[in-house]
């Protein structure tokens, strides 16, 4: 299903996330896991703050949001500096949409390996 990237939270987020870092995923529910492990870069610093340090992205506070930029002048806006940092990682990946697994968006779960 194709989602605008500045609307992408938790699991379909952090599917995303993975995505582009070709990691070998698994979803239970609306967990995306990776080596068994819970892969959540738009909650655990220890995850998300990696790709913010490598990719050079910038974060600010404006108001009651976040907003992170790229080099190249990607944007992206969220509740928490690691989701606008992660929608702005995506955007600058794949583009103003991408297609998410049908389940991560309709909640209609199915534990597998995509």
């Amino acid at each position: 299903m194709k989602i605008k990237t500045n609307e992408l939270q938790d699991g379909a987020l952090n599917w995303a996330v993975a995505k582009i870092l070709n990691l070998p995923i698994s979803l239970h529910k609306d967990v995306v896991f990776v080596d068994n492990d819970p892969f959540m870069p738009e909650s655990f610093w220890y995850q998300g703050g990696p790709i913010i340090e490598r990719e050079g992205l910038t974060l600010t506070h404006q108001a009651s949001q976040w907003a992170a930029q790229t080099d190249d002048d990607v944007f992206a806006h969220g509740p928490t500096p690691l989701i606008a940092a992660m929608r702005c990682y995506v955007a600058s990946k794949l583009g103003d949409e991408c297609d998410i697994p049908d389940e991560l968006i309709t909640g209609d779960y199915d534990d597998r390996t995509v």
